[in-house]
């Protein structure tokens, strides 16, 4: 564990996984502050990748972070499941705020699913669901700054 005020800002690493969640608070260097996960959380079966298990998760690593000092971090998100985990990852947002930890930005790099029965063109509807994922986005940056 770091010592108080030593960590001043950093980044915080998510992965979502099919049957965890991974919350880890890292510093500016790469070295890991706290960490927590859902089945640490004590979470069990279908309950690990809800909302309400994302967001205990969230906020007890980072009441743990705030407590070594940290402040501000960099939101970074592992998704293989694209649109379909927009509850979890804005509970997680939530969780972090609640433990008085402001978000600077959040990168979330979802995976897209690869579907063999069908050639490799690009899809129109594939832009529309960027757009739309995009407003959302859009929308939980005006919760977060209002």
């Amino acid at each position: 564990m770091f010592k108080k005020d030593e960590a001043v800002s950093g980044n915080v690493a998510v992965q979502l996984m099919p049957d965890n969640i991974v919350v880890t608070f890292l510093d500016m260097k790469g070295k890991v502050v706290t960490w927590s996960s859902t089945l640490a959380q004590g979470f069990k079966g279908e309950w690990r990748i809800s909302s309400q298990a994302a967001k205990k998760t969230a906020a007890a690593a980072a009441k743990k972070a705030a407590y070594a000092g940290m402040f501000e971090v960099n939101i970074y998100i592992k998704n293989d499941y694209g649109d379909e985990m927009d509850m979890v990852i804005k509970a997680i947002i939530e969780g972090i705020l609640s433990a008085g930890i402001k978000i600077q930005m959040v990168y979330d790099k979802h995976g897209v699913r690869i579907r063999h029965d069908r050639e490799n063109k690009p899809d129109k509807g594939d832009i529309f669901v960027l757009e739309k994922y995009i407003e959302r986005l859009k929308e939980w940056w005006r919760m977060l700054w209002w």
